[in-house]
């Protein structure tokens, strides 16, 4: 199967399982913006945060090391499926220690609301993880695709029973997202089989070389995260758990490119660990980092172009204000976008090290970035705290990748275009007011997709290839 065929077989398989059905989710923002106060939305963000936090600490990322050494094929299939269960299960225990402690320490008060539920929501999350991952290393994307579908359709339908029809609020939306995620669990139990896999593995030398592989992204993960809930913590503090709903609710526009971006980088992994060669001979990373650049580049002018007619939309009442906050927040999610790209190239490499250097930075910067921000210009200030966090990750990826690999990057006109972008994003907060601000955005939006045309046309070309078809 040719390179391009094989990248763009495992995007298409990932969107329907994953893009799809999120973008169902995505339109019943207005369900929960109707529902649910911005005090609950907050605190269900803030749940979520937390988890994000636990599950690559808790795990030692031992999911990324599960998909990396399944798609080696060099190594003991299920042995690695043992060494990432164990590793899973041993995070369940440490946990709930945590959580017991918690309830008469009370070092995380807010936990304490939800306990039960916030440590389902945490299995749920970490176990949907590594059964994604070790799925996708065993070259079965198509158990990714049912999975997600069937968890993304039992969230909807419990969301709209549970909010609506019994009037839960908070509780229902938790019990709806646990419930849809132990059913996308359900899904991969029978469609690999697990019962046939051990979860107690005999192969310790392949443990620690697992473990040694996945233990520095911790700090990766830990930054990202940082990354995001700084931004929320520090709302929190200067302005209120109310704030946080907004911010919250203003990421749900961006969110659309961080979802179809983590749908390609989740197979251009899988790629690039086939294809890695540090020369890039035939400059199949090169035309495929242009074409995705472009992609994702013009996909935020749109974006960022429409957020004023989908903010509308998507936000009711005391929501509304939040549209102004996601032109910034989407240039951050295009920043964050290529840096994923970039690190799926670290990822092929094993050189998990290095490229968490940029991820520490950009934690640094956005804590830096976001007390001064929201300090002077409220939440945002937050979201520019954001897209500069993420543009500090990326810069740092433009310069480190060279080490590795010699990849044609294009960074001058790169930049070109994320002046352009910047330059709509507060042209656009204008259109509210003046309609006529919808000029200069349209021709800028024009202009950056003038800029990528070359990689339109390359992109086109490769997507109606027959052979690509097939």
């Amino acid at each position: 199967m040719g390179k391009y065929r094989y990248l763009f077989k495992n995007v298409g398989l990932m969107a329907i399982g994953q893009f799809g059905s999120r973008m169902l989710s995505f339109f019943l923002v207005p369900l929960y913006t109707s529902v649910l106060s911005t005090a609950d939305y907050g605190t269900f963000d803030l749940y979520g945060t937390i988890v994000q936090l636990l599950v690559p600490v808790l795990t030692l990322n031992i999911y990324d090391a599960v998909l990396r050494f399944a798609l080696d094929g060099k190594e003991d299939i299920k042995q690695v499926h043992a060494v990432g269960m164990s590793v899973f299960l041993a995070s369940v225990l440490a946990l709930l220690v945590l959580i017991v402690a918690n309830l008469f320490v009370g070092f995380l008060p807010i936990v304490n609301e939800y306990p039960w539920l916030f440590f389902l929501f945490y299995i749920g999350n970490a176990l949907s993880l590594l059964l994604n991952n070790f799925a996708r290393g065993l070259d079965d994307v198509s158990a990714t695709v049912i999975s997600g579908i069937v968890t993304t359709l039992t969230m909807i339908l419990l969301n709209i029973w549970f909010l609506v029809g019994l009037g839960w609020g908070l509780f229902g939306y938790f019990a709806a997202n646990i419930v849809g995620m132990a059913a996308g669990c359900l899904v991969y139990v029978f469609r690999l089989r697990l019962w046939k896999y051990p979860i107690i593995p005999r192969d310790m030398a392949l443990g620690r070389r697992m473990i040694s592989y996945s233990s520095p992204l911790i700090a990766n993960s830990v930054s990202w995260w940082i990354n995001s809930a700084s931004s929320r913590c520090i709302i929190i503090w200067i302005s209120g758990i109310a704030a946080n709903g907004l911010f919250s609710a203003a990421n749900k526009i961006p969110s659309i490119i961080s979802m179809a971006a983590n749908l390609f980088n989740s197979a251009w992994v899988m790629s690039s660990v086939k294809e890695f060669d540090s020369e890039d001979k035939d400059g199949f990373f090169s035309k495929t980092y242009r074409m995705f650049s472009g992609a994702i580049m013009i996909c935020c002018a749109l974006l960022i172009a429409g957020s004023y007619i989908l903010g509308s939309f998507l936000y009711r009442g005391e929501f509304h204000s939040a549209w102004t906050l996601t032109p910034l927040m989407a240039l951050g999610s295009a920043f964050s976008a290529v840096a994923g790209y970039l690190g799926g190239i670290f990822a092929a490499a094993k050189k998990t090290k290095v490229f968490a250097h940029s991820t520490v930075a950009g934690c640094v910067a956005n804590i830096v970035f976001c007390a001064i921000l929201t300090k002077l210009f409220g939440i945002i200030g937050a979201a520019a705290a954001v897209m500069l966090s993420n543009y500090v990750i990326l810069v740092i990826r433009f310069a480190q990748i060279k080490r590795f690999m010699h990849i044609d990057l294009s960074l001058v006109r790169e930049h070109v275009v994320y002046v352009l972008l910047i330059a709509e994003s507060f042209v656009v907060l204008g259109v509210e007011s003046n309609p006529a601000c919808c000029i200069p955005v349209l021709l800028l939006v024009l202009l950056i997709m003038a800029l990528y045309s070359r990689e339109l046309h390359a992109l086109i070309n490769k997507l109606v290839d027959k052979n690509i078809c097939q």
